[in-house]
């Protein structure tokens, strides 16, 4: 009889945590992370409320402390521009472009630079959508930033070869920043346990893993380049396109990021 009490005790517990885990699949994420608040007008936020957020404000003149911050200031002004129905600018060395779809839920400020008679190109581009999750109650906001030089992708952090994800609460309009493994959206390289050491001159590469370090030639350790990874946001559809860029042959390799209605899963 007490094995039988034990039981139904047990099942009753078990069916309560999944009755309060299905009513918010996010408890973890909303107890754990930092929230603001999200400001809109309306009933409810649209992508230009998302990407104003993440974007922020050009930096007032008063307040400019003359240093230099690149793409991100350019993204900024450039934002502040397209919201204050300024026309953006269009020339040979330099081009803005904004596209915003409202009904998709989707931005992207494109920057190309241009230097006519060094033959050099740069350019940048900042991509933004969001989902409504299927609870109802949440939306995911996401942003991919990447910069390329010369036609050629480069893997670096901060503004460019960036992902990152956010949880916004349709009843407290708090948003939380989350991590892609949060969310289920990471993509690894299967290089993230790699480092590089040199001595004197001897030089060589490590597997942080094992901690096996194998010689390498200076050439090798000067010529390696990370794998880096580019997310491709949707603006039709549901589905993440990520692609592996500078794996070991130059070879580069495509990912599909699914939705799933909550979170994201990474196709092998």
């Amino acid at each position: 009889m007490k094995t039988i009490k034990f039981q139904l005790i047990f099942v009753a517990l078990l069916v309560l945590a999944t009755g309060v885990s299905a009513q918010n699949p996010y408890a973890d994420i909303e107890k754990d992370s930092y929230a603001d608040v999200l400001k809109f007008a309306g009933q409810k936020p649209s992508i230009t409320d998302f990407a104003t957020y993440y974007i922020g404000e050009p930096t007032p003149p008063e307040e400019d402390d003359g240093l230099e911050c690149g793409w991100g200031c350019d993204f900024r002004d450039v934002w502040s521009k397209y919201r204050k129905h300024k026309p953006l600018t269009t020339t040979e060395e330099w081009t803005e472009k904004v596209t915003v779809d409202a009904k998709n839920g989707y931005a992207c400020i494109e920057l190309y630079f241009a230097v006519k008679d060094q033959d050099y190109k740069r350019d940048a581009k900042m991509e933004m959508c969001y989902w409504n999750c299927s609870d109802g109650k949440h939306k995911v906001f996401a942003v991919s930033e990447s910069c390329s030089e010369n036609g050629k992708l480069l893997g670096l952090g901060g503004f460019f070869g960036g992902f990152g994800l956010f949880l916004y609460n349709n009843d407290t309009h708090k948003i939380y920043r989350c991590s892609a493994s949060d969310l289920g959206a990471e993509v690894k390289t299967g290089y993230e346990h790699i480092s590089q050491d040199h001595k004197d001159d001897e030089y060589f590469r490590i597997d942080n893993n094992t901690g096996v370090r194998t010689k390498i030639t200076k050439k090798e350790w000067e010529d390696w380049t990370w794998p880096f990874v580019i997310y491709t946001l949707p603006r039709v559809g549901k589905d993440i396109n990520a692609v592996i860029y500078d794996l070991p042959g130059g070879e580069t390799k495509k990912i599909l990021v699914k939705w799933n209605g909550l979170t994201f899963d990474v196709q092998k």
